[in-house]
């Protein structure tokens, strides 16, 4: 109750005690001089004592109030803290969550790329060598006919020579042909060889992993996206649960009505109690 208020209900009880002591003229009010008259209120002493005791009783009733609302509401600012934890500690974690998978995501793009890098490097040094060997076989190749050339211009000029002596130069001759050709077929296997090594071996191997790299990378995304869904379905179950608190609250401020005070410096308090986020902010 304000001052204000307090000086009508005295004025009022004023006006009853006036009107009492007129109806069975058993008392007569202190005159007051008009100038000082709105400053000053006069009472006997029973009207004083009874504003002072229902002054207390208004009093009594008023904490009694508050402490009954302050034990209520208490579970429920409670409740809000543990509901603020955890709204903090799942959007920490769903953080921490997001920047691992943002760094292993990194980091197997990096992988990645320096194993691509390497299998680059093995498949230029590879054709390299295929070239080497290419070029190898067309020399030898092209050694073989100029030696047939040769032998058939040697045939034709020592048709006359001994039959011994010919024998003699097909026989090296033959030797060098086979040596030739034995060559020609040991570097022909060499790089069929090195082919089949490398198609069925090194590219399928890269080929696994770089599909493993793509799985992980895309099982991560999957694991943000659930998470991400998780933290949302959770944090739209956490502000309903919010407001269903904030409509309990309000309607316990309702049923129990306005919490008056009884001095201006009290005005603060009196909004923090019917004020239920000050209140929850108090606590």
């Amino acid at each position: 109750m304000t001052k204000e208020e307090m000086m009508i209900a005295f004025a009022q009880r004023k006006k009853e005690w006036i009107g009492m002591n007129r109806k069975y003229n058993t008392a007569t009010p202190t005159i007051v001089p008009r100038r000082t008259q709105r400053h000053r209120v006069f009472f006997p002493d029973e009207t004083y004592n009874l504003l002072m005791s229902e002054l207390a009783q208004l009093d009594k009733e008023r904490e009694e109030k508050i402490r009954s609302y302050s034990q209520r509401i208490n579970p429920l600012a409670e409740q809000r803290r543990a509901l603020i934890d955890i709204i903090d500690e799942d959007a920490e974690i769903q953080q921490n969550e997001h920047l691992a998978a943002i760094e292993e995501e990194k980091r197997l793009r990096l992988e990645l790329i320096d194993k691509t890098k390497e299998y680059l490097s093995n498949r230029l040094t590879f054709m390299i060598r295929q070239r080497e060997l290419i070029e190898e076989r067309e020399f030898y190749r092209t050694e073989t006919v100029c030696l047939q050339e040769d032998i058939s211009a040697l045939l034709n000029q020592n048709k006359t020579t001994a039959p011994q002596r010919k024998q003699q130069y097909n026989e090296q001759l033959l030797l060098h042909l086979e040596h030739l050709r034995l060559m020609t077929s040991a570097i022909e296997e060499k790089t069929r060889d090195m082919l089949f090594w490398h198609e069925k071996k090194t590219v399928p191997m890269w080929k696994k992993k770089i599909r493993s790299v793509d799985a992980r990378v895309k099982q991560w995304k999957k694991k943000e996206k659930e998470i991400r869904r998780r933290w949302k379905n959770d944090r739209v179950g956490l502000d309903t649960e919010a407001k269903r608190i904030q409509r309990r609250i309000q309607q316990l401020i309702m049923r129990d009505g306005k919490i008056s005070e009884s001095e201006s410096d009290d005005n603060d308090d009196d909004q923090t109690y019917s004020n239920p986020t000050l209140l929850i902010e108090r606590l």
